[in-house]
């Protein structure tokens, strides 16, 4: 029997990744075992809430106070118009895009949330804050803070409050052994599985890119160093397989996938999207590269190889450092090697600096240029990174049955 059912909601934010992080949280808590009984709580069918324009509501763009609470009342109702149970869960993100003032909108959202269900006698809720710095929150109930998004005196100030602050190595994802499974079972993968030759160990460089100004600068100069050192894994007997992401420029896959075609054992697969559908994605996420027709009809054979490929047998995985999806696969227990070729300015981004230090030194993750140092190739047997999604789950999870017998 459950000992608690409930679902969680959110509101509509516009980027996909912070989209993801919500989705990844309540996907991944299904089920949690919680002093031996069966916890519920997951995702509804449709659990953003829209906002009242194409944009996320933000309390610092307001200059009237009751505007923005009666803009957030607004779109609650109208989601909750024809929904009989309310959800007990709700989960924001805060949105490191909105500057100094991200921490604050995220838990003024906070306060509105609580202040409706009060209002509109919808009993209790509990508030749940995604991938914060140190912030004195009011109104979250949990937040996350990983802890490569914290200066030492941040990380000492989180620290210092443990029923608030869950600080944690690694963010929310919703990458999981089951889902790698899944994928890896469909069957336009398993064509793109047949090509890659033999039963060498497999290579599969994840890779980053650039970013909205020069804080982080993957250029072809970093897309040939990349390139020579995965030629010293191929000569050491591995097959490679490059999978590009939607921040991969386009002159990069490019010169990747035509040194693919000229190299044995090497191959290339997009991961960029090829057309802008919902209009909100920059243009320079978006592949207009010189090989659309072919990267078109690998997305039509193949599908998005990533991350299905990641369940074949002999697999390890190399991450660009500007990408967190290093998490992903240290949770899941596939070798995770770390490259730091990319030109990253660390006075603008430390938390990629503090991410990969913190995976490779904790033994979640190994840094690729040591693997490349060795005579013959050995991939080490890497400590298991904890799940985040497990860990908040597990704390949203007490918060909850704590409300519930009216506790707080």
């Amino acid at each position: 029997m459950f000992k608690f059912l409930t679902t969680s909601f959110a509101m509509f934010i516009p980027g996909i990744g912070y989209r993801n992080q919500i989705k990844g949280l309540v996907a991944c808590s299904v089920r949690k075992n919680h002093n031996n009984k069966k916890i519920y709580f997951g995702l509804t069918w449709n659990m953003f809430v829209n906002n009242v324009s194409p944009n996320t509501l933000r309390y610092s763009e307001y200059n009237d106070k009751h505007q923005f609470d009666k803009d957030v009342f607004a779109c609650l109702d109208e989601h909750f118009a024809d929904r009989f149970l309310a959800p007990r869960v709700f989960v924001t993100v805060c949105q490191q895009s909105e500057g100094k003032y991200a921490a604050q909108n995220a838990d003024e959202l906070c306060r509105v949330i609580k202040e409706y269900y009060k209002e509109r006698k919808k009993g209790w809720v509990v508030t749940v804050v995604l991938t914060s710095g140190a912030y004195d929150y009011k109104w979250a109930d949990v937040v996350n803070a990983p802890l490569h998004m914290l200066s030492d005196k941040e990380a000492d100030f989180a620290q210092s409050r443990p029923g608030k602050f869950l600080v944690t190595i690694g963010i929310i994802h919703n990458m999981t052994k089951v889902f790698i499974k899944q994928k890896f079972g469909q069957k336009k993968l398993k064509q793109a599985i047949k090509n890659i030759k033999g039963q060498k160990p497999t290579a599969i460089i994840s890779l980053g890119g650039r970013a909205e100004n020069d804080d982080i600068v993957f250029d072809i100069g970093v897309c040939k160093k990349i390139w020579n050192k995965t030629l010293v894994l191929r000569e050491k007997g591995c097959n490679v397989v490059f999978v590009s992401g939607p921040r991969t420029p386009d002159e990069v896959c490019d010169f990747l996938y035509e040194r693919c075609l000229e190299n044995a054992n090497m191959y290339f697969y997009n991961g960029k999207p090829l057309e802008n559908k919902d209009g909100k994605m920059p243009e320079w996420r978006v592949y207009a590269g010189k090989y659309k027709k072919e990267f078109e009809k690998q997305n039509e054979e193949f599908g998005n190889v990533y991350p299905g490929i990641l369940g074949k047998k002999k697999v390890f995985v190399v991450h660009t450092f500007d990408s967190f999806a290093s998490c992903e696969t240290a949770t899941c227990g596939i070798p995770t090697f770390i490259c730091r070729d990319v030109k990253i300015k660390k006075s603008k981004r430390p938390d990629c600096y503090r991410l990969a230090d913190a995976l490779i030194k904790g033994g979640y993750a190994m840094d690729f240029d040591d693997l490349l140092a060795q005579n013959e190739l050995f991939i080490p047997k890497l400590r298991l990174l904890p799940s985040v999604n497990g860990l908040l789950t597990e704390r949203v999870t007490k918060i909850c049955l704590k409300y519930k017998k009216g506790v707080k």
